[in-house]
């Protein structure tokens, strides 16, 4: 299959990882103990948004030869190893810590920018840009070309290394914010954005 990196996730075993993409954005959750030690390959399947299993505390997580079973419960969920497929080296598109441009906030600014971020211009473009300024402050910027506005925010957050500008998806940046992230990263030479949480990593190319 040509989607074959779109229908399937990562399972990192001995990183204790699970990752996902979707040619667009990556993303990397980490934190798991896993019973086993190397990366397998399984079809990304949505029973696991489903609310009978999101519901369950006890999860247990089982490996074979030919499969990955997880057990929520009373459910079991049986996942075909794909032994030929071949994923994507996502780390290795992770900038080195402390390099590039970051931003840090606390958690009531992340709140603020969420609030903000649907009552800023340009929300019915395709890619619903938002401009960010990392300098002393975080700035976003967003504009509506059509009706000739542009609206910028200036919010309180820490930043290291050299002043730097990005565009991103507003909708994606929403979501960075939802998952927990609060370190937002320009790569130091590639055209992407990381946004950092404990044991979660998102990462989108940036907008031209």
């Amino acid at each position: 299959s040509g989607r074959f990196v779109l229908n399937h996730v990562q399972i990192r075993g001995k990183a204790g990882q699970v990752i996902a993409t979707d040619a667009r954005q990556a993303l990397i959750l980490g934190g798991f103990a896993l019973p086993f030690e190397g990366d397998i390959l399984v079809p990304a399947i949505p029973a696991f948004g489903c609310r009978e299993l999101t519901a369950e505390a006890e999860i247990r997580v089982g490996h074979s030869a030919a499969e990955l079973v997880v057990a929520c419960g009373p459910w079991s969920v049986w996942l075909p190893i794909n032994a030929e497929g071949r994923y994507p080296d996502v780390a290795s598109i992770l900038p080195k810590p402390g390099t590039g441009t970051a931003a840090r906030l606390d958690d009531s600014i992340a709140a603020e920018l969420l609030r903000l971020l649907p009552t800023l211009p340009g929300a019915k473009d395709e890619e619903q840009p938002v401009t960010l300024d990392l300098e002393a402050d975080l700035v976003v910027r967003a504009g509506d070309e059509a009706a000739g506005v542009v609206r910028e925010h200036s919010l309180p957050a820490s930043v290291g290394g050299p002043g730097r500008s990005t565009a991103v998806n507003r909708a994606v940046l929403a979501r960075a914010l939802a998952l927990g992230c609060r370190t937002i990263r320009i790569h130091p030479v590639m055209n992407s954005v990381i946004f950092e949480g404990p044991n979660r990593t998102l990462v989108v190319a940036a907008l031209d």
